[in-house]
């Protein structure tokens, strides 16, 4: 067990944010963390919003994951994953009920051993003080020139030089760009592979997503 993957072992609650560009490997990655027995493999996955048909048998370990649709359904001590986060929570939508409701629940995730884990493609997109009664963990993938521009005064530094820390580390080892990440709190880059069962729909989950009505991240119309 490398360093990086020690430590994210260790996390027994908070948040991990993933930001990076579309198809930058975010979600690759997610899932890479979710089923290797050395880092959060072994604990249980509740899967917010997800379509239930990826769940199926050929995942590894999917006895281990289930998808909820509601955050009180959100198994303890469970690492909760939510992919393109900016689906479920909105910066401008600080009024949503939704939004409120994830506000206090985030709130109480250290009660409940939950590891929250987020993907989203800007940080732009969602209200970062939401998270800043917990832990936050940034791991970041490569993120666009003109995305980061967007991005808040007090992150874009930070996301700047996360990017050319991965790009340093693809031209000096000649990997490819989506198989890297920078962690910032260990001020290190991370080369993950794609578990072995991975297909094009994982990287896009929410493709027959209903977004109108039911609760959050029902596939029901």
């Amino acid at each position: 067990m490398g360093e990086i993957e020690d430590y994210l072992y260790k996390l027994k609650t908070g948040v991990v944010i993933v930001p990076g560009t579309g198809r930058s490997g975010k979600t690759g990655m997610a899932w890479h963390c979710m089923t290797d027995p050395d880092i959060w493999g072994l604990r249980e996955k509740s899967m917010f919003g997800y379509p239930e048909d990826l769940l199926a048998t050929e995942v590894v370990g999917s006895d281990k994951f289930r998808a909820v649709y509601a955050l009180d359904d959100v198994q303890n001590g469970s690492i909760c994953f939510m992919d393109d986060t900016a689906l479920f929570l909105l910066a401008r939508k600080y009024g949503d009920k939704f939004n409120q409701t994830f506000s206090a629940w985030v709130t109480i995730i250290s009660h409940k051993d939950v590891l929250l884990l987020m993907t989203i493609q800007s940080l732009s997109l969602v209200d970062i003080a939401t998270f800043k009664a917990q832990e936050i963990i940034f791991i970041q993938k490569f993120m666009d020139w003109d995305t980061l521009k967007t991005e808040r005064e007090e992150y874009r530094a930070k996301l700047l030089l996360g990017n050319l820390a991965i790009l340093d580390h693809v031209e000096t080892f000649g990997v490819s760009r989506q198989s890297v990440a920078y962690v910032h709190k260990l001020g290190e880059c991370w080369e993950t592979p794609l578990v072995s069962f991975w297909n094009d729909s994982f990287s896009k989950p929410y493709a027959n997503l209903k977004v109108g009505g039911g609760r959050v991240g029902s596939n029901s119309s």
